[in-house]
């Protein structure tokens, strides 16, 4: 099984954010270009986050049922396409029974992000980068990135809270 974070961008995050304050918003899909290169695929567990202002924010996870153009996901989810995200091509569909709530105001510790190591693709990790100022560079998590092995228990420990 493999995890991975997923860097939401900015203006995608407040979107949700607002429709949260008008009802619960479920993370029964993500859309992106660079899901199936980063090798997202069905069983692993997407964890969506965000950077603003130097913070992690976590804001809930998808176990990934499917990979899926856009006419697929909108009929597996059965939602009108023109309401889904034209963020992407790759639509990732949460398995049936594991649908979450997004959260936006779970920050992640400084003291966990630290320690957050990500594979690389030649093997080992890395760990993510802080500016001159200690603030988290959020470009260090732009799109997808894998995490390391058992790094995952961080960041399922959060969403237990």
């Amino acid at each position: 099984m493999k995890y991975f974070t997923y860097l939401w961008k900015i203006s995608t995050w407040k979107q949700t954010v607002a429709k949260a304050k008008e009802s619960t918003v479920m993370l029964d899909y993500a859309v992106s270009d660079n899901f199936l290169k980063a090798g997202v695929g069905p069983d692993c567990t997407v964890f969506i986050v965000t950077a603003t202002d130097g913070l992690l924010y976590l804001g809930g996870s998808i176990k990934v049922d499917a990979v899926t153009d856009k006419a697929t996901a909108a009929a597996q989810l059965d939602i009108p396409e023109d309401q889904l995200s034209d963020d992407g091509d790759e639509y990732i569909i949460a398995r049936e029974g594991t649908i979450m709530p997004f959260t936006p105001d779970r920050l992640v510790s400084d003291s966990i992000v630290k320690t957050l190591e990500f594979a690389k693709p030649d093997g080992g990790f890395v760990n993510l980068k802080y500016d001159s100022s200690g603030k988290l560079k959020g470009q260090t998590l732009r799109g997808v990135r894998r995490l390391y092995a058992g790094e995952h228990t961080k960041l399922v420990e959060l969403l237990k809270e």
